[in-house]
């Protein structure tokens, strides 16, 4: 009796039963990238699927599922007061700080939560890439959408505590939509980038949480950047420009009033997206065909 092969061992995840009734074939080679666009499209309706699966099933173990999309990050908020405000006085040059912490730890929320995610996207879905044909891409795609059903139900609460905070809601607010979706653009660029790394260098998955933390101080979540870089102007520059910082800006800008986003930092907020997004599927397609086989 022949031994079974190592697709043979892997049983297929509920992931790819779902792919399967998408009908998705098995996959060989790499297709040139205008084909691989045209497919990747195509996927479309399987990528949406396994994103709302994906977060259904995030917390539907627990008692209270689905609203843990929001308390996770209330309860976060709640630690980094006591800490960064109460304790640590970091609210310098910053007169809303509950609203200021809170516009910003959802944004923040969002865009680790796909970093983090994104980078196991090819390797934990092995089964379903020996198995089936479709655009691997669409696995870290997915987890970006993923990241985004994920906090729009967070997005109400924070525009409720913004407002209880003392704002006073304006059409200003509207602009936060828009910011969300170049977020959400500059955030497939950045899992596509990453899953491909992973999925290469599985040292790097190892060193995606120091990636997270050193953000999370980098970013501007709790202080002021301007304030903390008086002495230091070209290092507050780089700072305040680096997309994750701008990232928060650009809904801080949009809900707080003592916040002003600049058409500067639109531009470069989307120069950012466009960036990472062109970058990363090219980076991704040019590995096409070898995930799940090196």
């Amino acid at each position: 009796m022949s031994k079974p092969s190592r697709d043979a061992e892997a049983p297929p995840s509920e992931y790819a039963l779902l792919a399967q009734e998408h009908g998705l074939p098995l996959q060989k080679g790499r297709p040139p990238f205008i084909q691989y666009m045209r497919d990747l499209w195509r996927s479309r309706n399987f990528i949406w699927t396994l994103a709302k699966t994906r977060t259904y099933a995030r917390n539907e173990n627990t008692y209270l599922g689905q609203v843990w999309s929001v308390l996770t990050p209330l309860l976060y908020a709640v630690v980094y007061y006591i800490i960064f405000k109460v304790i640590l006085s970091t609210d310098r040059g910053i007169d809303n700080f509950i609203g200021y912490l809170v516009a910003g730890l959802f944004v923040y929320q969002f865009t680790s939560g796909t970093l983090s995610k994104g980078a196991t996207a090819v390797i934990s879905n092995l089964s379903m890439i020996r198995s089936l044909r479709f655009p691997r891409a669409a696995l870290p795609i997915s987890v970006a959408i993923t990241e985004l059903l994920t906090v729009l139900p967070a997005i109400a609460v924070m525009f409720a505590i913004v407002w209880g905070s003392g704002e006073t809601p304006q059409w200003t607010w509207l602009l936060a939509i828009p910011a969300f979706a170049i977020i959400t653009v500059f955030n497939v660029g950045i899992a596509l980038l990453v899953s491909r790394l992973v999925s290469q260098y599985r040292d790097v998955k190892n060193l995606i949480p120091f990636v997270v933390q050193l953000l999370r101080y980098l970013s501007g979540l709790f202080f002021s950047i301007a304030a903390y870089t008086e002495a230091h102007p070209t290092l507050g520059v780089v700072l305040q420009y680096q997309p994750y910082a701008l990232s928060l800006d650009l809904v801080r800008g949009a809900m707080l009033a003592e916040i002003t986003t600049t058409a500067i930092d639109v531009l470069v907020m989307c120069g950012w997206a466009t960036l990472a997004l062109v970058a990363g599927i090219i980076y991704f397609w040019r590995r096409e065909g070898k995930y799940g086989v090196e």
